[in-house]
C-alpha cells in the first residue's frame, strides 16, 4: 500500500544485525547470560510452587475439560474463554500440575522476549535490543504476573509486543503482510484481557501521528481499513463483554492509588536504585564513565512515550475519579515493553562497554536478592500464598470428615451473600479446594466484615458449630482474621495457629469451658 497524498519520507531500513563499535562475541555472550540467568530464577524455579488464588479459579474453569471450560468461562468473572481453552488443553496433554498450568505463560513470556529483541532492533539497534529484554526479564511484575503465573496476562503481553512490532514494520514499509497481520495480533488482544485495549490508544496516536507527517507510506484509507477490520474482529467480544459478563464496580478489589504509586508504575524502587548501583559500580570498576544518547526520531519518542504512560494514567485516572479501582501492576503490563526500550537505550548509551555489562548485572542480581531471596523455595508462592500446604496442615489434623472446616477464601465476589451453608464444593467461591482438596465440611466464610456477614456467621454457630467443639478455619492473611478470631471467642471457641504455610492462617478452634470465657465477650454484630 502506498500513500496517495504527499509523498512519504524515506524510511531508513533497519539497523543492520550487528554488535556495536568496539563490541565483542563475548559482550552479548555476557548479556544473553544474564537474561537466561533472569529467566532461570525469576520464571521457570517458582514454576512448581503452590497456585495461588486467582490461579486457583483457572483451575477451576479448566480441569474438567474443554466443554466444561467454555462453559465455566462465561459464568464466572475475568475467565477469558480462549485462555481458559488453552488451561484445559494444557490439563489434558500433561496433567494438571502446577508446571502445566503455567507453562503455556511461560512461553508465551519467552517468546515475548524474541519479539521484544526484534522490536528493539527495530526501532534501534541489537545492543539496544539485548538490553530492553534483559530489563524485562528481571523485572519482578513481569515473573510475578506474566511469566510464571496461570493467568492470561503473559499471552495478552505478547499479543501487545507483536500487533505493536507489526505496525512499525507496516508503517514503514506499508507492506500488506504487515497490515494483516497486526490487525489480527492487536484484535486477539481483548481476547484475553479487556484493559490491555487501552493499548489501542497508542496504537491510534502512533499512526496518526505518522500519517499526518507523512511518514508512514499507508494512506488515511489503509488506516481505515486496518480500524475497520479490528473493530469487526472484536464484534463477537462486545456483547459478551457488555452484557454477558458485566463487571460491577464493586467488584474491585485495590484502593484508591497514591501519587507514590503512579510514580513507582512509571519505575519501580528495584529498578530505579539498581541503575544508580550500578552507574557507582561501573564508576568505581572503570574509573571513567560517559553516556552518548543515540538521536531518536520523533515517531520514536511518541511511540515510546505514549506506550509508557497512557495505559498507566488511564488507569490511573480511572481509579481515582470513578468507582473501578483498577490500579494494578498486572493490568498495566502493557507499558512494561515500553520501560524495557527506554532503559535499554539509556543503558546502551554507556560507555565503556564493560560498563553497560556491570549495570545490566546488578539490574538482574538486584532483582534476584529481592524478589527472588523472596521466593528462594521452591514451596513458596510468587503471590505469597501457599494454598498447597494450607491444605497439608488441615489434613495432617487428623479431622474427621464431620469436623466443620471454615474457609475465608478471599474472592471479591463473596463479598455478597449468594450461598447457603451446604454450599457445593465444586463452586468457583472454592476454587482453592477444586485444586488442594481438604477434609471436613466445607462452609465459606464471607469477604468482609459487615452486618450481613455477622448475621451469616451467627447462622453458621448455630446450625453447625453449636453441636462440635472444634473446627478449623482457613483464609488468607487480611484484616479480618482477627476480628473473626474476636468473634469466635465471643461464642466460646479460642482459636490456636497449627502449620505456617505462606500467606494462609490454619486455626482450631476448641470450644472453651464456661469458666474460661472472658467476661464482657460477645460481639453478635457490626457497623455497616
Amino acid at each position: 500500500m502506498t500513500s496517495h497524498g504527499k509523498s512519504a519520507v524515506p524510511i531508513l531500513p533497519a539497523p543492520p544485525l550487528t554488535s556495536g563499535p568496539g563490541i565483542g562475541e563475548y559482550h552479548d555472550k555476557l548479556l544473553f547470560g544474564l537474561v537466561a540467568l533472569g529467566i532461570l530464577r525469576l520464571w521457570i524455579l517458582p514454576l512448581s510452587s503452590s497456585l495461588w488464588l486467582d490461579e486457583t479459579v483457572t483451575y477451576w474453569s479448566a480441569y474438567k475439560g474443554i466443554g466444561a471450560a467454555i462453559a465455566r468461562s462465561q459464568f464466572f468473572p475475568g475467565q477469558q474463554l480462549f485462555y481458559t481453552l488453552i488451561a484445559a488443553i494444557a490439563i489434558r496433554i500433561g496433567g494438571a500440575s502446577e508446571i502445566v498450568l503455567r507453562l503455556p505463560s511461560v512461553m508465551a513470556a519467552l517468546l515475548t522476549v524474541w519479539l521484544l529483541f526484534r522490536l528493539g532492533m527495530e526501532l534501534f539497534d541489537r545492543e539496544t535490543g539485548i538490553f530492553a529484554v534483559l530489563v524485562f526479564t528481571s523485572l519482578p511484575v513481569v515473573a510475578k504476573e506474566a511469566a510464571s503465573n496461570a493467568r492470561p496476562y503473559a499471552i495478552g503481553l505478547l499479543l501487545v509486543v507483536a500487533s505493536m512490532l507489526e505496525l512499525v514494520r507496516w508503517l514503514r514499509s506499508g507492506r500488506v503482510q504487515n497490515m494483516l497481520a497486526f490487525v489480527v495480533l492487536s484484535a486477539a488482544i481483548p481476547y484475553f484481557h479487556y484493559l490491555f485495549v487501552i493499548v489501542y490508544l497508542v496504537f491510534l496516536i502512533y499512526c496518526a501521528y505518522l500519517r499526518g507527517s507523512g511518514e508512514a507510506p499507508a494512506s488515511w484509507k489503509d488506516l481505515l481499513t486496518a480500524g475497520v477490520l479490528i473493530v469487526l474482529l472484536t464484534v463477537p467480544l462486545l456483547w459478551n463483554a457488555v452484557h454477558t459478563k458485566r463487571v460491577p464496580a464493586e467488584a474491585s478489589f485495590a484502593l484508591t492509588p497514591q501519587a507514590a504509586q503512579l510514580f513507582s508504575g512509571f519505575l519501580t524502587p528495584v529498578l530505579g536504585s539498581s541503575l544508580l548501583v550500578g552507574v557507582l559500580v561501573s564508576l568505581l570498576v572503570c574509573g571513567a564513565c560517559g553516556a552518548t544518547l543515540a538521536a531518536l526520531s520523533r515517531s520514536t519518542w511518541l511511540l515510546l512515550v505514549g506506550w509508557l504512560t497512557i495505559p498507566i494514567l488511564f488507569l490511573y485516572l480511572l481509579a481515582r475519579f470513578t468507582p473501578f479501582e483498577v490500579f494494578v501492576p498486572r493490568y498495566f503490563l502493557t507499558a512494561v515493553p515500553a520501560l524495557a526500550l527506554w532503559i535499554g537505550w539509556i543503558v546502551r548509551s554507556l560507555e565503556p562497554p564493560r560498563a553497560r555489562i556491570i549495570v545490566g548485572a546488578v539490574m538482574v542480581l538486584a532483582s534476584i536478592t529481592t524478589f527472588g531471596a523472596i521466593h528462594w523455595h521452591q514451596s513458596a508462592s510468587t503471590h505469597g500464598e501457599d494454598w498447597r500446604s494450607a491444605a497439608a496442615v488441615v489434613k495432617a489434623a487428623g479431622i474427621s470428615e464431620s469436623t466443620p472446616v471454615l474457609i475465608r477464601v478471599g474472592l471479591i465476589e463473596s463479598a455478597n451473600i449468594r450461598w447457603d451453608l451446604n454450599i457445593d464444593h465444586d463452586s468457583p467461591l472454592l476454587s482453592p479446594i477444586s485444586k488442594y482438596p481438604v477434609p471436613g465440611r466445607i462452609v465459606l466464610v464471607p469477604y468482609g466484615i459487615s452486618q450481613e456477614a455477622a448475621n451469616y456467621l451467627q447462622d453458621v454457630y448455630t446450625r453447625v458449630l453449636l453441636p462440635v467443639d472444634t473446627f478449623i478455619f482457613i483464609g488468607r492473611n487480611g484484616e479480618v482474621i482477627p476480628w473473626l478470631r474476636g468473634w469466635f471467642l465471643g461464642h466460646g471457641f479460642a482459636a490456636t495457629r497449627i502449620g505456617n504455610p505462606e500467606g494462609i492462617i490454619v486455626l482450631r478452634f476448641r470450644r472453651q469451658l464456661a469458666s474460661e470465657v472472658p467476661r464482657g465477650v460477645g460481639v453478635t454484630s457490626v457497623e455497616q
